[in-house]
């Protein structure tokens, strides 16, 4: 395992930041997706304040309940999203809802349930699904198409998911994590 720098960003406690797969950057093609996986020492939020996240230029905060994502109207998609990811959540018993639908939040021009339908993309979430099996509610709103990202099969299905498995796999081992995507 290898050895991570301690930082400090304002209410947090310490933050590890590990490293970023460098295969995964190598996969990217037309999106700029980034991944950074915030590990916390000891937290008890379920959704961190979006004002302790970045604000980006184009886009605007929408806060769920359970996660906290940065949505670009011009792009129709978020910029990124942000969470804290207990054990618990991971442990959780909550089967997948599968309900995809408009974000109630997306104050004009939303991509709806069928946007990608026929583009040969899959509904890629930033969020992923498989983090919120705590409630109904944590798992049913990561369907919110602002919580996704066209992705090609082969990325969403291979490299992404693979990613997903590996940040579950550090929140089980170290008790639970900040994570952003985007």
């Amino acid at each position: 395992m290898k050895k991570f720098k301690f930082l400090e960003l304002s209410k947090f406690a310490n933050i590890i930041i590990p490293y970023i797969y460098s295969i995964f950057f190598h996969y990217m093609s037309k999106f700029a997706i980034f991944f950074l996986l915030f590990i916390s020492c000891a937290q008890d939020e379920i959704n961190p304040s979006a004002d302790y996240v970045p604000k980006l230029a184009k886009g605007y905060a929408i806060t769920h309940t359970y996660y906290t994502l940065s949505y670009s109207p011009s792009d129709r998609q978020a910029e990124y999203a942000f969470y804290y990811l207990s054990v618990a959540s991971i442990k959780g018993m909550q089967e997948r809802t599968d309900d995809f639908r408009i974000d109630p939040s997306v104050k004009s021009n939303p991509v709806t349930s069928t946007s990608y339908q026929g583009s040969g993309f899959d509904r890629g979430h930033l969020a992923p699904a498989a983090d919120f099996k705590l409630k109904e509610k944590a798992m049913s709103e990561t369907f919110f198409m602002s919580n996704m990202s066209p992705m090609t099969p082969s990325f969403n299905r291979g490299i992404w998911s693979n990613l997903e498995d590996k940040v579950r796999e550090n929140a089980l081992s170290l008790g639970g994590v900040y994570v952003v995507t985007g």
